[in-house]
């Protein structure tokens, strides 16, 4: 009965249909629903199985109930409920799929962190003077990606800043033993703003904000195999200082305005502060991601004493702005 109602459902075109969670028991449940969206929203299972046990249900056993619904096969989209929040989840909602505009001489806040949810109060103040938050998933103590769903709306649920969702691994300085791709998959699913995709791991994400990043000195052939099948917003390249003639060789064929360029060991620290566009940030409360970072107000004030362009809230009115070289 619950197949053919949704069937009705998607028959009228509306725009956001609510089911039961055994309606993708139906045979046809994947055929129906393939030219939609489909958005799985989780919850606690503990909170799942409460409701379960109010309603006269006992001949069914929950717990294998929920082993037996693959929700996740069917998800474009996953949600993690952790309240009641109807504005949350409509903002969530209206963000989906879409790429989002970074300022020049911007910043992002790495976190060194296992989990998110006892660290949201510091994570709220480190935040306040970035653009964006990185999430290193390969850092976090469990890659369950139920687990993975609960934090990352949690923050997303805490914060107003754009999260870039990170998987390295041990090639590029990470922990993740495996190949990266299903994760970043559903970090994807997820909805989070924009995806960092190691060249070496191409895959594509075109409908959200995605960075193409290397690490090391096998930028030119990782960069030339694979720019096409990522097609990234922003390329971002973290290697040797002497390694820089050559790189800039390189990048002068590929037009991307938006780029982060990152030089390692001591020598390669001013490059943190002379890179003009989403500078990776350390803060003291987390600790580095990577041996060199600095600290917003580290760069800040090596910024102001070298006499550095910093960041400067101001508006602009006038006719023909795009006429004068701003």
């Amino acid at each position: 009965k619950e197949y053919h109602i949704l069937k009705e459902c998607l028959n009228k075109k509306l725009d956001l249909i609510s089911t039961g969670g055994g309606v993708i028991e139906s045979l046809n449940f994947s055929k129906l629903v393939k030219n939609n969206y489909v958005i799985y929203i989780d919850r606690n299972n503990d909170k799942i199985i409460e409701d379960f046990n109010k309603r006269n249900c006992n001949h069914l056993d929950i717990h294998q109930v929920l082993k037996e619904r693959n929700y996740m096969q069917y998800a474009d989209f996953y949600f993690y409920s952790h309240s009641l929040d109807q504005i949350y989840f409509e903002k969530w909602l209206n963000g989906l799929n879409k790429k989002i505009d970074i300022p020049f001489n911007s910043y992002f806040l790495c976190l060194n962190l296992d989990c998110i949810q006892p660290h949201i109060q510091k994570i709220r103040t480190a935040s306040i003077d970035v653009n964006a938050i990185e999430v290193r998933v390969d850092l976090f103590k469990s890659y369950d990606l139920k687990f993975i769903g609960q934090e990352i709306h949690y923050l997303r649920q805490n914060i107003d800043n754009p999260i870039i969702y990170t998987v390295r691994t041990g090639l590029e300085g990470g922990k993740y033993t495996q190949d990266p791709r299903e994760l970043l998959e559903f970090g994807y699913k997820l909805g989070c703003e924009i995806i960092d995709v190691e060249f070496r791991y191409p895959i594509s994400f075109p409908s959200v904000t995605t960075i193409g990043s290397s690490h090391g000195n096998n930028f030119y052939n990782m960069i030339n195999a694979n720019y096409n099948l990522i097609k990234p917003d922003i390329i971002k390249v973290v290697t040797k200082l002497e390694n820089k003639k050559r790189l800039q060789k390189l990048l002068y064929l590929y037009k991307n305005d938006k780029k982060i360029i990152l030089y390692t060991g001591n020598r390669g620290v001013m490059s943190r502060v002379e890179n003009n566009f989403l500078t990776p940030v350390s803060c003291n409360e987390f600790g580095k991601t990577f041996p060199e970072q600095l600290t917003y107000y580290e760069i800040a004030t090596i910024k102001k004493i070298l006499n550095y362009p910093v960041n400067i809230k101001c508006g602009l009115f006038g006719r023909y702005l795009k006429t004068y070289p701003i």
